[in-house]
């Protein structure tokens, strides 16, 4: 029993130095992970972001819950985003990320995690350097068409890292040059949930 005790503290602790922490200090992973959602609020958190969820998938083709159905993911094609190795969101674009204007517009709710992913192609510092325009470039997008400044959004240019796809083909590499947006409940939403008030 107090080994139980000993490791959840150190696991509470942990959680909590991390929630502290600014989100531009931690990793990509870790901002995923963080803050934890624990005891009562779990339920309720869940099921808010189910809503969330639900209420995104009218609106894009690729949505899906993570973290035991704590985080939402938003999954768009860089082409619905932007031209062929370009960096600047089309109109278009900044239209479609326009419909989650709504999270961006609450950071002590929700942290936006933004990663930019991109196919094989190209050297690895030109697919670093892609991504990372890219994903600053749809922060300032999520910045503009919410009003409000990016404490709550967190760019990330993975390059080619972390394909979905076989880079063999096209269609493999279309897939692979990818925007997530992850939606990761804030202290706000957890705070809120813990005292039954979502």
């Amino acid at each position: 029993m107090k080994k139980r005790l000993a490791l959840f503290l150190a696991a509470l602790i942990a959680a909590c130095s991390l929630w502290a922490q600014d989100a531009y200090d931690l990793t990509f992973d870790e901002n995923l992970a963080t803050p934890a959602v624990t005891g009562k609020a779990q339920r309720d958190v869940r099921s808010h972001m189910r809503q969330v969820s639900s209420s995104l998938a009218k609106q894009f083709a690729n949505v899906e819950l993570l973290r035991d159905g704590e985080v939402v993911l938003v999954t768009i094609p860089a082409s619905a985003l932007f031209a062929a190795n370009d960096t600047i969101v089309t109109a278009s674009g900044r239209k479609l990320l326009g419909r989650l204007s709504s999270a961006a517009k609450a950071p002590t709710m929700y942290k936006l995690v933004v990663a930019a992913h991109s196919d094989d192609t190209g050297d690895d510092a030109y697919r670093i350097a892609l991504t990372e325009a890219r994903a600053n470039a749809v922060d300032d997008c999520l910045i503009d068409a919410s009003g409000v400044e990016d404490e709550n959004i967190v760019p990330f240019g993975l390059g080619s890292d972390d394909p979905v796809s076989t880079n063999d083909s096209m269609a493999g590499r279309a897939k692979n040059r990818r925007i997530e947006i992850y939606i990761v409940p804030e202290a706000g939403l957890i705070e809120r949930a813990a005292k039954g008030k979502l």
